[in-house]
């Protein structure tokens, strides 16, 4: 079957089995660990990267076009993400952000 990139067609259990494993268990583990170290909020941001990964892995198994205009959402997404995880009130301080 043409158009799988890289990849040769998997067979549909292969396929089942790690969205089983990496879309659910791994994910949910990951998920909690990180909220039993970060605050939720800055948990949540990495929400946002989910269309990105789901785009290259479309890109790289189905060989799907990426257009210019994703890399530029791709850059502003992880800017935000970025943005969400540096602290910015302990730079700019109580004056611009309020305290939590």
């Amino acid at each position: 079957m043409a158009g799988f990139g890289w990849l040769n067609p998997p067979p549909r259990l292969l396929v089942q089995g790690y969205c089983i494993l990496a879309g659910g268990i791994i994910s949910f583990a990951l998920w909690s660990h990180a909220l039993r170290h970060w605050k939720t909020s800055e948990v949540y941001l990495f929400n946002n990267l989910i269309p990105l990964s789901t785009m290259l892995w479309a890109r790289f198994c189905l060989g799907e076009p990426v257009l210019s205009t994703f890399w530029l959402a791709m850059a502003l997404i992880i800017s935000g993400v970025l943005v969400g995880q540096a602290g910015w009130q302990r730079l700019f301080g109580n004056r611009w952000f309020p305290a939590e």
